[in-house]
């Protein structure tokens, strides 16, 4: 498993799509989704064994109003839970 690339960070926009360039580029947005990838850790333990984390996915939202958000496909994820602060 360390030989194997796994993605850390994967951006999404609203709609729970991945963010291009071009999203990056539009002074209007306002919110960002965030996958955590929980196996995608690069980093070995103390004693050289590979880490494992549970999978996180945070949704920002610096707009003055609440917007909708669409969670990613389900094959990221086995469950959810949610908090909101």
């Amino acid at each position: 498993m360390a030989n194997v690339h796994t993605e850390q960070v994967k951006l999404s926009v609203a709609d729970g799509t991945e963010m291009t360039e071009e999203n990056w580029n539009q002074d209007y947005a306002k919110s960002l989704g965030v996958f955590l990838n929980g196996k995608g850790i690069h980093s070995m333990g103390p004693k050289g064994e590979v880490i494992v984390d549970d999978n996180f996915y945070i949704i920002f939202n610096a707009h003055h109003d609440g917007l909708p958000f669409k969670l990613p496909p389900q094959k990221r994820f086995s469950r959810y839970s949610h908090s909101i602060i």
